[in-house]
C-alpha cells in the first residue's frame, strides 16, 4: 500500500506555486499569504485539491481574507521532495516560512515539521489563543476536547489538529457487548485468552468471519504517549515494541494456519460499517452487516490504559508570519461546522470522510442532527443515535493523542518491517530491528 501510493504520488509535479490576485487587488508590502500544503494525495487529486482550497481562499476574500495569495503544495516523495522540505526547513528556522501550513501526514517519511510538538516549545509557531477568541465560525468547545488539547502547550494553543484517528472492531450488538473504558490496557487484552479480546487486538490476522481490515498500521496506537518532548525521551521501551510485534505475529500465523478460531462477523477499520455508506456497501455484504444495524466498537487499547488517538492532519501557523489574522482565518473556516459537514476540501482531504484518515474534529459531526454531505452533496449520512453514542463512547475513552511525527512513522515502519521479515519478504533479525530503531529514534528525538 504505501510503495503504490507512492508510486502513484511520483507522476506529481514539481512543487506546486500558484500565485493568484482576484481583480482590483493591490500590491502589499508584507507580499501575499503563503500557505503551504503538505496532502497525501495522488496525482490525479491536485487539480480538485487545489481548484476546492482556491475556492476556500476566494469565498474569505470576500469577507475580510487575504485577497493575494501564494500556495504552495509540498511534492511527495523522491528528490523534488528532499529539495522542497530543505529550503522549507530553511525559509522556517530564519522565520520567513508560509504563514499557514495545513498538513495531512500519508506515508511520506520525511516531515515538514519533524516533530511539531518541539516546533511548538522552540517558538516556531504562533500562539493561537487570542486570535482563537475571534473565531468567526469554529465553536471550539464543540471540538473533541482532548485532541484539540494535544496541540497545547504550558503557553497556549500552538497547533491545530483538523483529524484524528483511533483504531477499532465493529461487531454485531446482538453478538458482542462491551463497554470502552480507560482503565483497559493493550496487555489486559492480550493476555486475557478471550477470543474476541485477541480478534480486536489482530489486525493483520483474526478470525475467519473478519470482513474487511484497515491496511493501517497499529503499533503506534497501542502505547499511550510516545515521548516526552520536554525531556526528549521515548515513552516506551524495545521489551514493550517486542512484546506487541511478537503477539501480532502469532496471531497472524494462527489466522494464516485456520487456527485462530470463530468468532462472530465483525467490520475491522477505523470506520465501521455505518459511518459511511459508500464505504460501508464496498467492503461489506449486504446482508451481513448493514448502516442501521447496532454495533459494538471494540477499541485498540494502549499500555497505560484508554484509546490512543493519531493526528494525521493539522495546521499551525509560523511565528513570524505577516498574514497572522488572514492565515487564522483559513483555519477557523476549515474547522466550522459547515466545512466539516460539506463534501469539499476539509471532507476529501483531511478528515477522510470518517475513513482511516480521520475523524472529523466537531464533536457533533456524523451525528443525525448533524450530517456529513457525501460526493455532490446531494446524499448525507450519519450514524444511528445508538451507534453515534458508541462512537462517543470510544471517544470518550482517549486518553492520549500523537501527532504523526518521526517517532509515529518509525514505528509505522517497523512494523511493516518486521511483517516482511516474519513473512519472508525481507531478510534480518527482528529483535535486532526493534533495538536499532529505538536506538535512531531517541537519537532523533535527542538532536531535533
Amino acid at each position: 500500500m504505501k510503495n503504490t501510493k507512492r508510486t502513484l504520488a511520483a507522476l506529481l509535479a514539481l512543487t506546486l506555486v500558484l500565485t493568484l490576485c482576484l481583480p482590483g487587488c493591490g500590491q502589499k508590502d508584507t507580499g501575499p499569504l503563503r500557505i503551504c500544503l503538505d496532502l497525501d494525495i495522488r496525482s490525479t487529486q491536485v487539480n480538485q485539491a487545489t481548484y476546492d482550497f482556491e475556492a476556500i481562499l476566494e469565498k474569505l476574500a470576500e469577507s475580510g481574507g487575504a485577497e493575494e495569495f501564494e500556495i504552495e503544495l509540498v511534492p511527495p516523495e523522491g528528490e523534488e521532495r528532499m529539495g522542497a522540505l530543505t529550503r522549507l526547513h530553511t525559509e522556517i528556522m530564519s522565520g520567513n516560512g508560509p504563514d499557514l501550513f495545513i498538513i495531512n501526514s500519508g506515508w511520506q517519511d520525511d516531515l515538514v515539521f519533524p516533530y511539531p510538538e518541539k516546533a511548538a516549545r522552540n517558538g516556531l509557531l504562533l500562539n493561537l489563543d487570542k486570535l482563537m477568541e475571534k473565531s468567526q465560525y469554529t465553536d471550539w468547545d464543540q471540538q473533541v476536547q482532548t485532541v484539540l488539547n494535544a496541540g497545547k502547550t504550558d503557553k497556549g494553543q500552538f497547533i491545530i489538529p483538523l483529524s484524528y484517528q483511533f483504531n477499532m472492531s465493529c461487531f454485531l450488538k446482538e453478538d458482542v457487548t462491551h463497554t470502552p473504558s480507560k482503565d483497559i490496557t493493550w496487555e489486559q487484552m492480550a493476555e486475557s485468552g478471550d477470543i474476541i479480546d485477541l480478534a480486536s487486538i489482530s489486525f493483520d490476522g483474526g478470525s475467519p468471519q473478519k470482513k474487511h481490515s484497515t491496511v493501517d498500521r497499529t503499533l503506534h496506537n497501542t502505547l499511550g504517549k510516545l515521548a516526552d518532548y520536554d525531556k526528549e525521551e521515548l515513552l516506551f521501551t524495545a521489551e514493550d515494541l517486542k512484546t506487541r510485534i511478537h503477539k501480532n505475529l502469532e496471531l497472524m500465523d494462527l489466522s494464516e494456519n485456520g487456527e485462530f478460531g470463530d468468532t462472530p462477523t465483525y467490520y475491522q477499520a477505523l470506520v465501521g460499517p455505518g459511518f459511511n455508506i459508500s464505504v460501508s456497501s464496498f467492503y461489506v455484504q449486504a446482508d451481513t452487516i448493514k448502516q442501521d444495524v447496532p454495533l459494538t466498537y471494540i477499541p485498540l487499547y494502549s499500555k497505560t490504559g484508554g484509546v490512543t488517538a493519531a493526528v494525521r492532519s493539522y495546521a499551525a501557523i509560523s511565528a513570524g508570519s505577516r498574514h497572522k489574522e488572514e492565515a487564522f482565518l483559513v483555519l477557523d473556516y476549515l474547522l466550522g461546522l459547515e466545512s466539516q459537514q460539506g463534501y469539499g476540501f476539509y471532507n476529501q482531504f483531511l478528515a477522510g470522510e470518517g475513513t482511516f484518515l480521520g475523524f472529523p474534529m466537531d464533536a457533533r459531526v456524523m451525528s443525525g442532527e448533524y450530517p456529513v454531505s457525501m460526493a455532490d452533496g446531494s446524499d448525507k449520512w450519519s450514524l444511528t443515535d445508538e451507534n453515534f453514542e458508541g462512537l462517543c463512547a470510544v471517544r470518550d475513552a482517549i486518553t492520549a493523542v500523537n501527532f504523526f511525527d518521526t517517532v509515529t512513522f518509525g514505528l509505522y515502519n517497523l512494523e511493516m518491517d518486521c511483517v516482511d521479515v516474519h513473512t519472508g519478504y525481507a531478510q534480518g533479525d527482528i529483535d535486532k530491528l526493534i533495538d536499532e530503531t529505538c536506538r535512531v529514534l531517541a537519537m532523533s528525538l535527542q538532536e531535533a
